[in-house]
């Protein structure tokens, strides 16, 4: 049960991420996917999973933490407006 809690949680994370052009939103897409990846681990059948857990929960917070940085970077650069993947800057 678990273990398909995890991938239905990392798909909604990863629907999310994409879903619509602006950047600010792709962070919090890609911070549920993280926590369905740990829920994913956490459950799975090997044993101790926990250590498989915990590594996977240390990869992905500095991943969302440089996720966040680098949009709100972004759209500061990109004043005024949020930004937008479909901002050209030519």
């Amino acid at each position: 049960m678990g273990l398909w809690l995890g991938v239905v949680v990392f798909l909604v994370g990863l629907v999310l991420t994409f879903a619509g052009t602006r950047v600010d939103r792709r962070v919090p897409g890609f911070a549920v996917a993280a926590v369905g990846a740990v829920i994913t681990v956490a459950a799975s059948s090997a044993r101790p999973a926990w250590p498989a857990a915990v590594t996977v929960a240390l990869t992905l917070v500095p991943l969302v933490l440089v996720a966040a940085g680098l949009a709100r970077r972004l759209d500061h650069v990109t004043r005024p407006g949020a930004a937008t993947l479909d901002d050209d800057p030519r």
